[in-house]
């Protein structure tokens, strides 16, 4: 894997991910400390978005998910449709339970 930034590769095994919605994919540490534009998540919320690339609506149904993968992907999509529509959705605040991350 490399960085969707720089192309260098992506090295270890961290614990949280920098993944960024504008340039489309995980992004290196030292890019990640230059934009904004990042949200970080566990290696499981990377798998899961990986996954869902390739995966059937039915499947996507029947995940079971924990409530921290489910929030780290709310964060995810939010980004992802705020970047697309130029603008936070009117559902975001009631996607995060109120409050907007």
């Amino acid at each position: 894997d490399r960085c969707v930034l720089c192309e260098k590769p992506l090295t270890g095994s961290p614990t949280r991910i920098a993944v960024s919605v504008t340039s489309g994919g995980v992004v290196c540490s030292a890019c990640a400390a230059s934009t904004s534009e990042v949200t970080e998540v566990s290696p499981g919320t990377l798998k899961v978005l990986t996954a869902l690339g390739g995966t059937s609506p039915n499947v996507v149904a029947r995940m079971r998910l924990s409530g921290r993968i489910q929030g780290e992907l709310r964060r995810v999509l939010t980004r992802a449709c705020t970047h697309l529509l130029g603008r936070v959705p009117k559902m975001a605040r009631f996607l995060h339970g109120g409050r907007l991350e």
